[in-house]
């Protein structure tokens, strides 16, 4: 990054666009709502959202869920255009709703999303339509950037019965970040991690209880002196 960026921003910059938690899934391997699951003193999604909401202009949760949008208090919320679609689905509803150029879309099942790497991600996002990690052969769709330039080739995919988010990425401009860049962030790579089990649960909280997880904000002077773009404060705006 530029030797600039400590001095433009002393504290961490917020990120000019959408961050959107997916909140839609069945949670068909916990006996309850892992969206509901207590993190810290909260449920899980409003544990996620809350570690967005100084990072991000905007912070939306979509869901179908009466009792999940009771536990987000003060986060809006919206439901699916197109119910029972999968992440691609979520993606298409945040597409839709979102009022910046750009959305970032995250899981409530992903405690660890790391706000600074994503404000990396979106310094890096240049003439592209998509910024994404990639983690060996595994794209991390739930930690990265949608232009809404992508809305189309969503709708096309949606239209056609094809759910997998990765299938309008031929159509798009694709810049993929890969996981030795992103593990300046979290050697760990535990941004990318999510709760599907009550094994991932226990693991979590076990986390949570070492102190071995770093404050994600505290990290961003450290990085900012050393790597590349820092141009977070273009892109804003309505579409």
């Amino acid at each position: 990054m530029s030797s600039d960026l400590s001095s433009v921003h002393s504290e961490p910059p917020v990120i000019p666009a959408t961050a959107v938690v997916l909140a839609g899934g069945k949670s068909t391997r916990t006996p309850e709502d892992k969206a509901l699951l207590p993190v810290e003193g909260k449920p899980m999604v409003r544990f996620v959202a809350d570690r967005l909401q100084t990072a991000f202009e905007h912070v939306l949760v979509v869901t179908n869920s009466e009792e999940t949008r009771r536990a987000l208090r003060s986060t809006p919320t919206i439901v699916d255009e197109i119910p029972d679609q999968g992440p691609i689905g979520g993606l298409h509803t945040a597409l839709c709703a979102a009022t910046t150029e750009w959305v970032f879309l995250t899981g409530c099942d992903m405690p660890f999303v790391s706000a600074n790497l994503a404000r990396y991600l979106f310094s890096l996002r240049g003439e592209f339509d998509v910024v994404i990690p990639v983690n060996g052969e595994l794209r991390e769709t739930l930690h990265a950037f949608y232009s809404r330039r992508c809305l189309p080739h969503v709708e096309s995919q949606i239209r056609r019965g094809k759910r997998r988010l990765v299938g309008f990425f031929g159509d798009v401009r694709v810049r993929e970040v890969p996981a030795s860049v992103c593990g300046d962030f979290d050697p760990e790579l535990r941004m990318f991690h999510n709760v599907n089990t009550l094994a991932d649960y226990a693991r979590l909280q076990t986390e949570l209880r070492s102190g071995r997880v770093r404050n994600d904000e505290a990290l961003w002077s450290a990085v900012a002196e050393q790597s590349g773009d820092t141009a977070l404060d273009e892109g804003r705006g309505t579409a």
